[in-house]
């Protein structure tokens, strides 16, 4: 079985040694996705991207087929006849790919007009909408994607119940995105010595809010705030105001660019964690990961499958300002507090988000669908 998956076109440091360009959780997901996918005997992954130009790839690659399927500074048309050769080259029974785009649409026809079995994969809640998760406005050819695609994966039921009136429930399927639960370097990262009372991280997209995180220190001068600030694509003007805006603030360690695994490090050295976007797709891998690592989540809008409403693990503030200072000042000064809910939001992780068990339902998918 010959597995295609698309990666976006900035995930190129997930490849390639030595790059210094950003990219975020949905790549990550994807990324991890490929790779336990091909640790299954019989599934040959064959990961999509464009031509970087770069050669020296990443370590650990070895069972992923890296194909550079087009161009990147040419016409969308001749990308495309590009694409379409190394589709028919690579013989793809599956084409796997991940948020919304006017070419996953595309795709999704493409796919059934050369009877490849198109498996679309929602990465955000605006996206069953049928619109887009930066500029929110409508995908006008999604209707084609819900028609066209073989199968359609959603991460939680707000996405399933936006999209199954418009489709068959047997083309829909719940899989939530996971975490590697035996990377050690996750999983003995919650003993370390906690330096930072809370961490931000998230790309500058207005969305994220990472205004009210400034407005946080601010308010809570006596502790020490660290925000991961990766820059977004098309939003320089918007990242450099928050640059100035934070660099206003004493109490706030910022970090413009960091590679993955630094990442980690910060989480192991943070008491809390805190998310002020008005809207994902399921908690971001960033949230996933502060969790299983034993950090309590604040969240100001999003609440999702049971983190902090059945688990326990966090609070949610249900779009209050005044509530995130309140239960941050509450969290924050309470140790035995914190221990309570670290261990909570790291039970939610071991009973949710393993990559393993996810991936182990996707596959049981693909392959039963093979058979037909």
């Amino acid at each position: 079985m010959n597995i295609g998956i698309i990666f976006p076109k900035d995930s190129e440091a997930l490849f390639y040694k030595n790059s210094k360009r950003s990219y975020g959780g949905a790549n990550i997901q994807l990324f991890k996705i490929a790779k336990q996918l091909s640790e299954f005997e019989g599934i040959n992954v064959k990961c999509f991207i464009p031509d970087y130009n770069l050669n020296e790839l990443n370590d650990g690659l070895d069972k992923l087929d890296i194909v550079k399927a087009y161009e990147q500074k040419v016409l969308f048309p001749i990308k495309f006849y590009q694409f379409h050769k190394s589709i028919v080259k690579n013989k793809i029974d599956f084409l796997l790919q991940r948020g919304l785009t006017l070419q996953s649409c595309i795709l999704a026809f493409y796919c059934y007009l050369f009877k490849i079995k198109y498996i679309f994969m929602f990465a955000h809640d605006i996206e069953s909408l049928g619109r887009y998760q930066k500029k929110r406005n409508k995908n006008f050819l999604f209707p084609l994607l819900l028609r066209f695609s073989y199968k359609l994966i959603v991460q939680n039921e707000i996405e399933y119940n936006n999209i199954v009136r418009k489709v068959s429930k047997k083309k829909i399927a719940i899989i939530k995105k996971g975490l590697d639960l035996q990377n050690n370097s996750l999983s003995n990262i919650k003993n370390f010595n906690k330096v930072y009372d809370c961490i931000w991280i998230a790309r500058c997209d207005e969305w994220k809010n990472p205004e009210v995180y400034i407005q946080l220190a601010k308010k809570f001068k006596d502790k020490k705030f660290i925000m991961v600030l990766f820059s977004s694509p098309g939003k320089e003007d918007y990242y450099q105001k928050i640059l100035t805006e934070v660099k206003k603030v004493d109490n706030i360690t910022l970090y413009d660019f960091i590679p993955n695994e630094k990442v980690y490090d910060l989480l192991a050295h943070s008491k809390i964690f805190c998310i002020t976007s008005d809207m994902e797709g399921d908690w971001p891998m960033v949230v996933l990961e502060a969790a299983y690592v034993g950090l309590p989540v604040i969240s100001l809008h999003i609440n999702y499958n049971g983190l902090i409403s059945k688990y326990d693990g966090g609070f949610y503030c249900e779009s209050d300002i005044k509530r995130l200072y309140k239960y941050f000042d509450l969290l924050v000064n309470d140790i035995k507090l914190i221990e309570k809910m670290s261990n909570n939001a790291r039970n939610y992780i071991l009973e949710n988000h393993n990559i393993v068990e996810n991936v182990n339902k996707l596959v049981v998918l693909l392959q039963a669908d093979n058979k037909k």
